[in-house]
């Protein structure tokens, strides 16, 4: 959240302030201003980090899962990343935890390329 919202409120200032003036003569109130001419300003600030926050939704807290977890609750904390640590550095397995890192990283680019169409289809802004 700390670095997403410094991009946002950078956005932010980055809107033009003469809207937020015309939009006081209208007759905009704070809500008004803030939906009208705030959201619409940022609007492909928003598209982009939504699109390349899909493709990190597969990571899940590696070094969080790996110290707390212990071998009793394996079952409960293994994620992909724990997983890929356990067979890869641990058993020696590398090609095997090479090929799981790498379909992770072949689905998080999939929902990367989804969800960039789809973005494409309801908000017309796409990254690519």
């Amino acid at each position: 959240m700390g670095w997403s919202a410094i991009i946002y409120i950078s956005a932010i200032t980055g809107v033009d302030h003469e809207l937020y003036d015309a939009g006081a003569v209208d007759g905009l109130g704070r809500f008004g201003k803030a939906w009208h001419i705030t959201l619409p300003g940022i609007a492909p600030t928003v598209v982009l980090l939504f699109i390349l926050g899909i493709g990190g939704i597969l990571n899940a807290g590696f070094e969080q899962q790996l110290l707390l977890g212990n071998a009793l609750t394996k079952d409960v904390y293994e994620v992909i990343d724990t997983f890929v640590y356990r067979y890869g550095v641990q058993l020696g397995r590398y090609s095997f935890s090479t090929a799981v890192g790498l379909m992770k990283s072949v689905f998080g680019f999939a929902l990367v390329i989804l969800a960039n169409k789809i973005s494409g289809k309801v908000a017309d802004m796409r990254i690519f």
